[in-house]
């Protein structure tokens, strides 16, 4: 591999923007996608997801504890000293060493965890898969299925992914989109055109599906010829820019059949890259085999490679971009009360997205003979939070306001404490910093609006230098900096407080739900 000409190219790679200007122009090819499990992961410790390759070693480690107590030993050797995506496929060809049931077992199992604890379990695997509120769907995932559901015309797909999820399938749904999966386990025919609806977005399953599906994971089973489905690939991305995103480049079919390609300009197809690395020599240390695949395609100018590119943060901006001007007829989010059957006194509110009419916004409901009761719309965003995300917000919020005000609930009959607010805070300037701490945990790709994080966590880093000048700073301070009564304490106080107010007020602004209620 020429090491200096990867070099060179990835240093001149495209960056975020460049490819929000590529994929949000009307005159470039229709958009196809391949995704891998970037976008399906738990988005933090303790947050529902599809776990990643420590936890699902973990679960595979316990099969085979459970089942072949006495290879443990072997288990845990086989893992060792691997790392990534080689970790992963030492533990699952061990398992598959029971049988491939077991190794099916552990899917489902990292599958079950994007569920969120409060979901009802379901008598079957296909009723669970349909009760689409119950997962939890990363930022990246929901606006790559509003993306499909709400402008299929420029992109149509295909989604090829190598995941074993149903997570894109419910998004797309979620939006009012109709997915159809295809799954591949073994080399076959494709279905025929005519099972295919022009309105439906084709997502192929490359390596198999969580349920009522074998799945591929060992070296032998991804290195085996398919030229069945290889052929069918090229035939759905005839003409497309296809965009690799969230997806690492296995030894497999489908990077096998884009590198094989000698003359991509044969069935038009254009391919971007994305790396999240936006170092080089990171990138080419870790991918040589892929690079070394592309080696034909340096002359064809059909290949471009992004670098730096986080496919959550990707598919939230360029959302933003696609919705229509302010005006606008826009796809809009109305939300319906509905009744559960057998239980008509207990409301709950399911949002239903569809195409909003000039003459009418008159609710959808998505479960027959149920009527919807009330229609608004969600100028906030708030329904597009997860729990978690809204139980965080209220309690931030709160802190804040005590921290402020002296009570989470001020009114007449809770006053705030009767002393100077420089007194307040420097008693409770260690529950200051909690909270700051706890702003610093944010992770911008995790919440629909990027720039809103942004400019929350800009807010909270005034805010904690100021708390460091206020606690003991480097070397021996003034003492006026530590009284109460200081003209320096004073000001870097009121200087405090107008920092918090501005935290809150951001919050305020963006979320009015999450302010506490007396």
């Amino acid at each position: 591999m020429h090491a200096q000409h990867w070099n060179d190219q990835l240093r001149h790679a495209e960056h975020l923007e460049d490819m929000l200007d590529r994929l949000s122009d009307a005159q470039e090819p229709r958009v196809a996608f391949m995704i891998g499990s970037a976008l399906s992961l738990a988005t933090g410790d303790g947050l529902p997801g599809v776990p990643g390759v420590d936890e699902c070693v973990a679960i595979a480690r316990r099969v085979v504890k459970e089942r072949r107590s006495k290879a443990l030993g072997r288990f845990d050797d086989a893992v060792r000293d691997k790392s990534g995506s080689k970790r992963y496929a030492a533990a699952l060809d061990f398992v598959q060493r029971i049988g491939q049931d077991e190794v099916n077992g552990v899917v489902r199992e990292a599958t079950l965890r994007a569920r969120y604890p409060s979901a009802q379990p379901r008598q079957t695997d296909a009723l669970t898969e349909s009760d689409r509120d119950g997962w939890a769907l990363s930022l990246g995932t929901r606006a790559l299925g509003e993306l499909l559901a709400t402008f299929p015309h420029h992109y149509p797909g295909p989604v090829l992914t190598t995941n074993f999820d149903p997570l894109l399938s419910v998004a797309v749904k979620r939006a009012g989109g109709q997915p159809h999966r295809i799954v591949f386990v073994q080399d076959r025919d494709p279905p025929p055109a005519a099972e295919l609806l022009p309105d439906e977005t084709q997502i192929i399953h490359l390596h198999g599906y969580w349920r009522d599906s074998d799945t591929m994971h060992t070296i032998a089973q991804l290195g085996a010829q398919r030229p069945k489905l290889e052929r069918w690939c090229e035939e759905v991305l005839r003409d497309r820019l296809l965009l690799v995103v969230g997806y690492g480049g296995w030894d497999d079919t489908f990077t096998r059949m884009i590198g094989s390609l000698a003359d991509p300009q044969r069935i038009g197809l254009q391919v971007v890259w994305a790396f999240y690395s936006q170092i080089p020599e990171a990138i080419i240390g870790a991918h040589a085999p892929l690079l070394e695949q592309f080696e034909q395609w340096q002359t064809t100018g059909r290949l471009r490679f992004a670098t730096g590119i986080d496919a959550h943060v990707l598919f939230a901006r360029l959302l933003d971009r696609m919705q229509p001007p302010a005006g606008a007829v826009a796809p809009s989010v109305t939300a319906g009360v509905v009744a559960p059957p057998g239980n008509a006194g207990a409301a709950r509110l399911r949002l239903v997205r569809r195409p909003a009419t000039k003459d009418s916004d008159q609710p959808a409901v998505e479960e027959a003979g149920i009527a919807a009761s009330v229609t608004t719309t969600d100028p906030d965003g708030w329904s597009l939070l997860s729990a978690q995300q809204r139980e965080w917000l209220a309690s931030v919020t709160a802190r804040l306001v005590w921290l402020l005000q002296g009570d989470a609930t001020p009114g007449p009959s809770r006053p705030p404490p009767d002393f100077p607010p420089p007194a307040i805070l420097r008693l409770r300037l260690h529950k200051v910093d909690q909270v700051l701490q706890d702003l610093g945990t944010v992770r911008p790709h995790e919440w629909p609006e990027i720039e809103w994080v942004l400019q929350l966590d800009e807010a909270r880093k005034g805010a904690g230098r100021i708390v460091e000048r206020l606690q003991r700073p480097r070397g021996t301070p003034p003492p006026s900096v530590h009284d109460p009564t200081g003209k320096d304490w004073r000001a870097l106080a009121d200087a405090l407080e107008r920092a918090l107010a501005k935290i809150l007020g951001l919050i305020r602004d963006r979320y009015p739900q999450a302010e506490p209620r007396p």
